[in-house]
């Protein structure tokens, strides 16, 4: 008697589960992964001025970089910036900071590098001073008045740390 069902024996022999095993492992591996980055990754949170203006403060300082065989000179132009008030339990002095320059000044020059050197509170605004970071070499020439953006550095934390965060599980 012949069997018209699909799945005789010899065809359930035959099938095997290992395509969808490897693939299944592919999958968990992935997740793993996923996960160990999500715990933790280090994501930067900065903090953005209202404001910010260069002065016509300058001066050129010696940097002893570690392993150097020669002192490095660094040309520093001073930075004012005006941050909002809920911002500044977050900013302390020696953070590093990154300063984005409004109009072709800011076209020509890019990102400059800073660190914040102090902060103080005048007429009760929070006025926090930088000083950016720049090579004697650097062809880059900052003069008084250019006005921009700062973003300051104020800490790191993982993704699932912002979800929880974002979420209001955690603070």
């Amino acid at each position: 008697m012949s069997n018209t069902f699909s799945r005789t024996m010899r065809s359930l022999n035959a099938d095997s589960y290992t395509t969808s095993l490897v693939w299944l492992g592919i999958s968990l591996l992935l997740l793993i992964l996923w996960c160990i980055w999500f715990f933790t990754a280090k994501v930067t949170i900065y903090k953005s001025s209202i404001t910010a203006r260069l002065t016509k403060d300058e001066r050129i300082t010696a940097n002893f970089p570690h392993g150097a065989f020669r002192v490095q000179e660094i040309r520093q132009n001073r930075v004012i910036a005006e941050f909002p008030a809920e911002d500044m339990p977050d900013i302390r002095p020696g953070q590093s900071a990154e300063i984005y320059l409004d109009g072709d000044a800011g076209k020509k020059a890019g990102t400059l590098h800073a660190f914040v050197t102090e902060i103080a509170y005048i007429k009760g605004k929070p006025i926090v001073e930088l000083f950016t970071v720049l090579n004697v070499d650097s062809p880059i020439r900052l003069r008084e008045g250019l006005t921009g953006k700062v973003m300051i550095k104020t800490r790191y934390i993982s993704p699932a740390t912002m979800v929880m965060q974002i979420s209001g599980l955690f603070n």
